[in-house]
C-alpha cells in the first residue's frame, strides 16, 4: 500500500522538478534573446554616434554643446550596456571589442574637436572618419559573432525546454495511468492528484499539446493556455493555412525535434505569429504516431524584429555623410601620390643641375677633356633617370590636376525630409540647398516635378526591392540609396 502511494507522488515530484528546470531553461533563453536585443541596440547607438562629431561645427548649422552631449550620452549608454552583458557569462568577443570601441571613441572625439574649433573639418577629419569607420566595422563584426553565440545559447535552451516539456507530459500521463488503476477507495485521491497535475500544466509558459499527424491536426491533448492563443476558435488546425508544408518539416525532423514559426488566422480575421516546438513520436518502423510539443504566441517578438529593421534603415541613412567623406578621400589620394612623386622627381633634378654647375665651374678654372665631360654628364643623367622623368612627370601633373578637379563638390547642401511638398521645397530653397533627400514611400511624380521646377535635385532612401528601384528611376531621381544585397530578392 505504501508503494502504491509512493509511485504517483514520485512521478509528481519529478514533474515539479522538471517544470522548475524548464522554467530555468526558459529564463536562460529569454536572457539570451534579451542580450541579442541589447547588442542590436548597441549597434544602433554606435551607428548614430558616428555622425555626432560632424554636427559640432556652428559654421554648418551644428551645435558643439548638443554634439558633445549626444556623444557623451551615446558612449555612456554603450558602455553601460556592455557592462550589464559582462556580468552574466559574456562571450569572449564582448571583452575583445573594448579596445577598438575605445579607439573609435577617441577618434570621434578628435573629429569633434575639429568641428568645435570653428576652423572646419578638412582632410584630417576625413582621414579620422575613415579610421573611425574601420573601428566601427571591427566592433560590429565582434558584436555579430557575440550575437551568434547568444543565438546558439537561446536555441540550445529552447531545445532543452522542448525535451523537458515532452518529458513532463509523459510523466504526467504515466501518473494518470497509475492513479486510474487504483481501487475505488483511492478514486478521490486520484482525482485530486489529477487536478494538481493539470494546474501545473496550466502554469507552463507555453501551450502544451499532443496531436495526430496530418489532416486537420486533431488535438489529442491541449493545455488551457491554448485557449489564450486561439481565442474563440473551436480547433487549432483549421487556423493554420499551410499545414501540408509544415507536416513535411515535422516528418523530416530527427531526434532533436522541430521548431516552426508560422501565422495563424483567427475567426475574426486577425493574425498571430506562433512558435511550434515539439517532437514527432514514431513506432519501430519510423511511422509518426503523434506529435508532442508546445505552442507560444510570439507576435510581440515579431513586432520588435520589425522595429529593429526600421532602426537599421535609419542607421543606413545616417551613414550617408560617411560615404560622402569616403568618396572625397579617393581623389585626395590621387593628389597626394602625384605631389609625392613630383617632390621625389625634383630631388633628382636638383642633383643633376648641381652636377651641371660643378662641370661649368671646373671648365672655367681649367679646360676639361670632352670625353670626360660627356661621361660625367651621361652618368649624372642616368643617376637622375632623366628620360624616365621626362616621360612620367607630365603624366603625374595630369593625374594631380584630375584629382583636384574631382575634389570639386557637385552640391553644397541637402535637406533630408519625410515629405516632398511645397513647404519642404520652400524650406530647401530658403536654406540654400541644392537638393532634397526623401524617404522613397513619400515620393510621387507631382512632388518630383515641383522640386525639379524649383531647381532642386532629388535623391531617395532606402530601397530594398527592384520594382521600387525601377519606379524611382522613372521619376528622374539623381541617386537612390539601395541595400544592394537585397535588391534582387
Amino acid at each position: 500500500m505504501t508503494r502504491g502511494k509512493a509511485a504517483p507522488a514520485l512521478v509528481l515530484a519529478i514533474g515539479l522538478l522538471a517544470i522548475g528546470a524548464i522554467t530555468v531553461v526558459h529564463q536562460r533563453s529569454d536572457a539570451a534573446r534579451d542580450a541579442q536585443l541589447t547588442l542590436a541596440h548597441i549597434e544602433t547607438e554606435l551607428g548614430a554616434l558616428q555622425m555626432a562629431p560632424f554636427r559640432a561645427s556652428a559654421a554648418t548649422g551644428g551645435s558643439p554643446e548638443l554634439a558633445a552631449r549626444t556623444m557623451r550620452d551615446g558612449k555612456q549608454g554603450i558602455l553601460q550596456a556592455l557592462d550589464a552583458l559582462g556580468r552574466d557569462n559574456p562571450p569572449a568577443e564582448l571583452r575583445e571589442l573594448r579596445a577598438p570601441l575605445l579607439h573609435d571613441f577617441a577618434t570621434l572625439d578628435a573629429i569633434y574637436e575639429f568641428g568645435a574649433s570653428g576652423e572646419g573639418y578638412g582632410a584630417r577629419a576625413d582621414e579620422l572618419a575613415t579610421v573611425s569607420a574601420k573601428d566601427k566595422n571591427a566592433v560590429t563584426a565582434l558584436l555579430d559573432v557575440a550575437g551568434e553565440e547568444y543565438e546558439r545559447r537561446a536555441t540550445s535552451a529552447q531545445r532543452q525546454a522542448v525535451r523537458g516539456t515532452v518529458l513532463v507530459i509523459l510523466l504526467l500521463v504515466a501518473a494518470f495511468a497509475l492513479l486510474y488503476r487504483r481501487a475505488a477507495k483511492a478514486r478521490s485521491r486520484v482525482e485530486s492528484s489529477e487536478a494538481r497535475v493539470r494546474t501545473l500544466i496550466a502554469h507552463l509558459p507555453a501551450a502544451v499539446y499532443r496531436r495526430a499527424p496530418g489532416g486537420t491536426w486533431p488535438m489529442e491533448f491541449a493545455s488551457a493556455r491554448m485557449a489564450e492563443i486561439i481565442g474563440d476558435a473551436l480547433a487549432y488546425g483549421p487556423l493554420v493555412a499551410d499545414r501540408a508544408a509544415l507536416d513535411e518539416q515535422v516528418a523530416a525532423s530527427g531526434e532533436d525535434g522541430f521548431t516552426l514559426e508560422y501565422e495563424i488566422t483567427l475567426p475574426d480575421g486577425s493574425t498571430r505569429w506562433v512558435r511550434d516546438m515539439g517532437q514527432a513520436i514514431r513506432d519501430a518502423d519510423g511511422t509518426i504516431l503523434s506529435v508532442d510539443g508546445t505552442i507560444s504566441d510570439i507576435t510581440d517578438v515579431k513586432h520588435l524584429a520589425t522595429d529593429l529593421r526600421v532602426s537599421q534603415r535609419l542607421e543606413a541613412v545616417g551613414q550617408l555623410a560617411a560615404g560622402i567623406a569616403h568618396e572625397i578621400n579617393t581623389p585626395m589620394q590621387f593628389v597626394g601620390d602625384g605631389i609625392r612623386f613630383l617632390s621625389q622627381s625634383f630631388d633628382g633634378l636638383d642633383r643633376l643641375v648641381a652636377e651641371y654647375r660643378a662641370l661649368c665651374t671646373e671648365a672655367v678654372a681649367a679646360p676639361l677633356d670632352a670625353a670626360t665631360v660627356e661621361a660625367r654628364i651621361e652618368d649624372a643623367e642616368l643617376t637622375a633617370d632623366l628620360e624616365y622623368l621626362r616621360e612620367r612627370v607630365p603624366a603625374a601633373v595630369d593625374r594631380t590636376l584630375e584629382g583636384i578637379a574631382r575634389l570639386a563638390p557637385t552640391w553644397r547642401r541637402w535637406l533630408n525630409s519625410h515629405t516632398l511638398d511645397a513647404a519642404t521645397i520652400a524650406d530647401a530653397r530658403s536654406l540654400g540647398c541644392s537638393g532634397v533627400a526623401i524617404a522613397w514611400r513619400a515620393l510621387d511624380p507631382g512632388g518630383v516635378r515641383l522640386a525639379t521646377a524649383a531647381g532642386l535635385e532629388v535623391i531617395s532612401w532606402t530601397v530594398r526591392r527592384r520594382p521600387t528601384f525601377e519606379r524611382l528611376a522613372r521619376l528622374g531621381l539623381v541617386a537612390v540609396c539601395v541595400e544592394g544585397t537585397l535588391l534582387d530578392e
